[in-house]
């Protein structure tokens, strides 16, 4: 047996060990890549609608605060008009 070939041996031997290992570690990277991506994904839309809230919130306020202000004027124009009639 020659050094040539034993060396030749014991990569070529090495190389299949070390192939799975890469290759399982490939997929962990792939994973922690796809885990880091979604939470990313994840974080900007919960920011996202927090912004819309933002936006929102005082629109619906303001429709709220003029649906009453119209239910109150129509009920005292209402009343008026009743008095107008009883006099």
């Amino acid at each position: 047996m020659e050094a040539g070939e034993g060396t030749e041996l014991l990569v070529h031997q090495g190389s299949l060990v070390l192939i799975p290992m890469l290759t399982g570690l490939n997929l962990e990277f792939q994973e922690r890549v796809e885990n880091r991506q979604k939470l990313e994904f994840n974080k900007m839309k919960d920011e996202r609608e927090e912004r819309h809230s933002q936006v929102l919130k005082p629109r619906k306020e303001e429709r709220v605060i003029k649906r009453k202000m119209l239910y109150y004027l129509k009920t005292v124009e209402e009343r008026l008009n009743r008095l107008r009639e009883e006099e």
